[in-house]
């Protein structure tokens, strides 16, 4: 978080909307989720390597970015410098991939019976 902190308020932004949006679906239907899975953890508690394949890859993303941007705030613009562009969309595609997996894992328990 800190990293992300440091290089922009996008970056941050981009890992709050992650981690509180898949916070509040690990909370959706913990019932129903008790009983259809074994490995049902109180509250979604996660481990540090499911922390780390969330938001590892992004970080160092965000790093590189950081370090090749100057701390500015770049846009995805091409022109300027496709390196940065690229890793913003990295960083982007990132959280979106880590979206695809956690949200269906969370939701689509509840279609079990």
């Amino acid at each position: 978080m800190t990293i992300h902190i440091a290089v922009g308020y996008r970056y941050r932004s981009l890992l709050l909307v992650f981690f509180f949006t898949s916070s509040k679906l690990t909370k959706v239907g913990e019932d129903k989720k008790r009983r259809v899975d074994a490995d049902f953890r109180e509250g979604g508690q996660r481990n540090w390597v499911q922390l780390l394949s969330n938001s590892g890859i992004a970080s160092i993303l965000v790093l590189v970015l950081g370090a090749k941007s100057g701390l500015q705030e770049k846009c995805l613009d091409s022109d300027d410098s496709f390196l940065v562009t690229s890793l913003v969309g990295g960083v982007i595609g990132h959280y979106a991939c880590s979206n695809g997996d956690t949200w269906p894992s969370e939701l689509g328990v509840l279609s079990l019976d």
